[in-house]
């Protein structure tokens, strides 16, 4: 690679906001009037779904703030008898950090069609907006020799030298083992020049959604003591 520059590197606060780890969905039907609330769980979806490495790109640690000993807000109450996230420690029990608001109802076509529609966002908006994070994660561009054969959808390994400097030589040291790994391509740019000579480059954008180390946890520290 000629140069491989950082478009995204898990930006955490970004991740909060957009839902990644844990969110919370309010929906109201607009026919019957009922309001309920959803719950989605990044980890557990994280399991679910398949995905380019092992781990998480993040270490699912204890949150040191006080916020972890906070009970949750209730918007309304469920439409089954699955008990919401009252209170936890982890992140993606922190159901607060990102809440949203649908409507729905059933019947969206009209009665001039049998089909009773439903948009059913519950099963779907939350984990969306999750995924798409995961998606935006970890995003490099990278600008190479030309290779005409590379589509996009395609994975590829990638080495990314490490910070520090090794006097052994040792590989596992010289490269940073989170950037590196397996990516999939999201995008290919082709550059011709014809000069003097022909000249052949191309830009890829890459991106990974996981890690195939899992982070170190830090050991949690006295809860409360962190300032905000």
């Amino acid at each position: 690679a000629d140069d491989i520059s950082f478009i995204a590197n898990n930006n955490k606060i970004k991740n909060i906001s957009r839902g990644q780890y844990a969110s919370k969905l309010i929906t109201h039907d607009i026919l019957t009037k009922q309001i309920a609330q959803h719950e989605y769980d990044g980890l557990q979806d994280f399991k679910d779904c398949d995905h380019l490495e092992e781990w998480p790109s993040i270490g699912y640690s204890k949150v040191e703030a006080q916020v972890g000993n906070t009970f949750r807000t209730s918007f309304a109450p469920p439409l089954s008898d699955k008990e919401f996230t009252s209170r936890g420690d982890y992140i993606n029990d922190m159901t607060d950090s990102a809440v949203s608001f649908y409507p729905k109802h059933k019947s969206m076509y009209g009665a001039s069609t049998a089909e009773t529609y439903d948009n059913k966002v519950e099963d779907w908006k939350l984990q969306h907006n999750g995924q798409m994070s995961l998606y935006d994660g970890v995003t490099l561009l990278v600008q190479c020799a030309g290779v005409s054969t590379l589509r996009v959808g395609q994975t590829i390994k990638v080495f990314v030298l490490a910070p520090e400097t090794t006097s052994k030589g040792e590989f596992d040291v010289a490269t940073d083992k989170y950037m590196s790994g397996k990516y999939m391509i999201t995008s290919i740019r082709h550059i011709f020049k014809n000069k003097k000579q022909l000249e052949y480059k191309m830009f890829i954008e890459l991106s990974k959604d996981r890690l195939d180390e899992l982070p170190t946890p830090r050991p949690i520290r006295k809860k409360g003591s962190i300032e905000v």
